[in-house]
C-alpha cells in the first residue's frame, strides 16, 4: 500500500503490475531508483531528479502539489489530477506518450499542442464510470494508447484485472468429522 525509500538505500530496481499504490515516495537526493510499472494506480506519486520511472497503461492522480513526478517515462498512461491544486513545476523532465491528461486542475503538465499523441480530457467529460474501480467511460475510452487500446490500467497487452491471474480456490467444503475409518471428506475447487 506504501513504498517510501529509506535513507539507507543507495540503489534500488522496483517491478510493479497490476498494483494499487497509495503512496510511492522516493524522494531522497542521495538514493537513485530505478521504477518499472505496468497497468498500475498511484494515488500519490513523489520521486527525484536522481531516480527514473518507466510507467505503462499506469493512473497517476497528483491531487496534491506534494505529488512530483520527475524524470519519468509515461506511455498510454492517465495523469488525473483530483484537487483544485495544480502545479505544473511538480510534473516535468518527462517523456510523455499518448497520455490522457484529466482533471479540475487548471494547468496541463504538458503542452497537448507539442504533439506526442497527449490528449486533454474535456472539463465535460466523466473520466470514470461511476461505482467501478477506474474503469473509463465510454467518451473516454475514445482516447487510445500506442498499441490501438485504452490508456490507463484496462489498456496494453496486460489489461488490469481485480481478480488475480493466479489459481484461486474458489470453494472448499470440509466435513465436520472424520469418518469411521479416519477420513476427511474435502471438496475444493480451484480455478
Amino acid at each position: 500500500n506504501k513504498v517510501v525509500s529509506s535513507n539507507r538505500l543507495s540503489s534500488v530496481i522496483v517491478t510493479f503490475l497490476h498494483c494499487y499504490i497509495n503512496e510511492y515516495s522516493f524522494d531522497h537526493y542521495d538514493n537513485t531508483c530505478t521504477l518499472y510499472a505496468t497497468n498500475t494506480c498511484f494515488k500519490r506519486f513523489v520521486s527525484n531528479e536522481s531516480s527514473s520511472a518507466n510507467l505503462s497503461n499506469c493512473i497517476v492522480e497528483t491531487k496534491t502539489p506534494s505529488s512530483d513526478l520527475k524524470c519519468a517515462v509515461l506511455n498510454n498512461c492517465i495523469i488525473y489530477n483530483k484537487g483544485t491544486n495544480s502545479n505544473t513545476n511538480s510534473i516535468d523532465n518527462n517523456a510523455i506518450y499518448y497520455t490522457l491528461y484529466a482533471g479540475t486542475g487548471k494547468d496541463d503538465p504538458f503542452d497537448v499542442k507539442e504533439g506526442h499523441n497527449n490528449y486533454r480530457l474535456p472539463a465535460e467529460v466523466t473520466l470514470f464510470k461511476e461505482g467501478t474501480f477506474y474503469q473509463l467511460t465510454d467518451e473516454a475510452k475514445k482516447y487510445l494508447g500506442s498499441d490501438g487500446t485504452e490508456v490507463g490500467i484496462y489498456g496494453g497487452s496486460m489489461p488490469f484485472a481485480v481478480r488475480s491471474n493466479a489459481p484461486m480456490i474458489t470453494k472448499c467444503e470440509v466435513a465436520p468429522e472424520s469418518t469411521a475409518e479416519g477420513k476427511l471428506n474435502v471438496n475444493i475447487i480451484v480455478e
